[in-house]
């Protein structure tokens, strides 16, 4: 994006621009915003295990390649499973590898002006993703999934999914010694320009009473008519701002006692 659109406040993102191939800067100040068209989480809760995926889109509306490099956050106990990336209908599925062979491989790319995807963490909670030669007027969009289990506080199951950086972990002003010299640039406005849905699937062993949330309105369903006690949900409107930790609580019966659960696959 161009001018003077909004910082985002949520997956910050920059790209850079006007390089000749094979070109990397260095410098904070040559990253520039890029606009984030939309993101969507589907989340599957079983008992007391989330599996969350979420997808985020982008275009590249400059005249030039691009590399993006984008940041967002995730629960500090969850664990990426899979990562991967659709750039104009192509898909693109990552593969776990040591940091620096990774490295490697995706400047190795870069220099060869081939498209590429890095993913990796600059601390426990917080990713970092790279696509590397976005073309102009391309599309993107990034898919994530983690897992992670969920706490029992006061006899309900907590889910909670981050959807800002900042400013959970940055100051107004960025000159707090404890933030990471990685977020020091991160930029943050409170308005959102891009839209977040949600979606929620609960299977639990016992019977669900209802399923809530104290930070965002949602639409909730209790499934009557299955052989399992299942409960959908989803924001009550098609979408919300990205200013906050999106957090559900399911009360469901016996909520401390243990539970064994067998996948066949």
């Amino acid at each position: 994006r161009s001018g003077a659109h909004r910082d985002l406040p949520s997956f910050p993102t920059r790209l850079y621009s006007d390089l000749a191939p094979g070109a990397r800067p260095w410098e904070e100040d040559e990253f520039k915003p890029i606009p984030l068209l939309l993101v969507n989480i589907d989340a599957n809760v079983e008992n007391f295990v989330a599996e969350v995926l979420m997808t985020q889109k982008y275009k590249n509306k400059e005249k030039s390649p691009l590399e993006v490099v984008y940041r967002f956050p995730i629960e500090e106990d969850a664990a990426v499973t899979a990562c991967s990336a659709v750039l104009d209908g192509k898909m693109i599925v990552s593969k776990i590898q040591e940091n620096k062979k990774a490295e490697k491989m995706y400047n190795e790319a870069i220099n060869e002006n081939k498209t590429a995807v890095l993913l990796s963490s600059t601390r426990p909670d917080i990713f970092e993703m790279k696509i590397g030669n976005l073309a102009p007027e391309s599309e993107c969009s990034v898919t994530i999934k983690y897992v992670m289990e969920l706490p029992v506080e006061d006899g309900k199951t907590r889910l909670t999914i981050p959807t800002t950086i900042a400013p959970k972990y940055i100051t107004d002003k960025h000159s707090s010694s404890v933030v990471p010299k990685v977020l020091m640039n991160v930029l943050y406005n409170k308005e959102t320009p891009a839209p977040l849905t949600f979606n929620l699937k609960v299977v639990m062993k016992t019977n669900i009473v209802d399923v809530t949330s104290p930070s965002h309105a949602l639409v909730t369903e209790i499934l009557k008519n299955t052989d399992k006690f299942e409960a959908t949900a989803k924001f009550d409107g098609t979408n919300s701002d990205m200013d906050r930790d999106l957090v559900v609580l399911i009360n469901s019966a016996e909520p401390n006692d243990p539970k064994v659960t067998l996948e066949k696959g």
